[in-house]
């Protein structure tokens, strides 16, 4: 009765109330297109090399401590743990409660209060010129489907374009940065009324052979860069401006003659994973069949089921 009442607590948190209800009942949950999810990515950054170099005890505790950060601090911004995977975590708003109007912004404060506390995980407390453990984080927003898996162990998996260009975000991305889409960018500048964060252009990252994308960095106001800048949000002129003048948000993908472009606000693997569910395809058969869309940019949670 116990392990019912624990398994009962673990399902209500990670799911809405009506997924609740459906689950209880012992149905299955239909697969469900969301429109507008934020969706983070991030991954601890040189994990192999850490793992070669340093006393694998420390190291654990290292990633455990920072398991308790991403934890904290995404109960302080009212961001969903979707899952772990490896080095891999998920996190998305919007999911289970709306967030229309604060969904990029609660994300990104997230991120940056994340990106901020790694800084405090020491590889080597006696000696902190060795560094701290450093992730990169990869933000985008877009329309989503939302699946249910597994019986005794239910929890969310996401399928959809933006799945993959968060997680290209995440893998372009540097070590130690924020980094966003073109279109979140957007969605920060249009929710951040109280300018609490600032964004620098990238410019365009190679995504993939013939492919780019614009990106973007997001930071704290006032902190600053990995090349030592501070932004100052109102260096840009004018006592009035939104702080982010300098930022182009107009501008698009940009591309060499002849290459590919990747359209952010496009979710091209949708119809194609709604049909596989309809066809009662197994998971691996699915995360096949999505892999046969991009490898590399399968969701943490597609990865984890191969």
């Amino acid at each position: 009765r116990q392990t019912e009442k624990k398994k009962s607590q673990s399902i209500e948190d990670r799911f809405s109330p009506n997924v609740v209800g459906i689950i209880n009942k012992g149905l299955k949950v239909e697969p469900e297109r969301k429109e507008m999810v934020s969706v983070l990515i991030c991954r601890i950054a040189s994990l192999g090399k850490l793992r070669a170099l340093m006393d694998p005890a420390r190291l654990d505790t290292l990633i455990k401590r920072l398991c308790q950060v991403l934890d904290r601090d995404a109960r302080m911004y009212d961001v969903q743990h979707i899952e772990t995977s490896g080095e891999n975590f998920l996190f998305v708003t919007n999911l289970m409660t709306d967030q229309s109007t604060s969904h990029a912004l609660s994300i990104a404060l997230f991120a940056t209060a994340v990106n901020t506390a790694s800084k405090e995980l020491l590889l080597d407390s006696a000696d902190p010129t060795k560094g701290y453990l450093k992730l990169r984080i990869g933000l985008h927003a877009g329309p989503v489907v939302v699946c249910v898996l597994g019986r005794r162990d239910p929890k969310y998996t996401l399928l959809g374009d933006t799945m993959n260009t968060a997680s290209r975000c995440e893998s372009t991305s540097s070590a130690g940065d924020v980094q966003c889409t073109h279109q979140f960018a957007s969605l920060v500048k249009e929710q951040d009324v109280e300018n609490k964060l600032s964004l620098d252009c990238k410019g365009a990252v190679k995504v993939q052979v013939n492919a780019t994308m614009e990106a973007f960095v997001i930071r704290r106001s006032g902190e600053k860069s990995s090349h030592g800048k501070t932004d100052d949000r109102d260096s840009s002129g004018g006592g009035d401006n939104d702080g982010m003048q300098s930022v182009n948000l107009d501008a698009r993908t940009k591309t060499k003659k002849g290459s590919a472009v990747i359209q952010l606000d496009h979710d091209a693997t949708w119809d194609k994973n709604m049909q596989a569910f309809q066809d009662g395809l197994s998971q691996k058969e699915l995360t096949a069949k999505s892999r046969g869309h991009s490898n590399r940019a399968l969701s943490p949670g597609l990865r984890a089921l191969s």
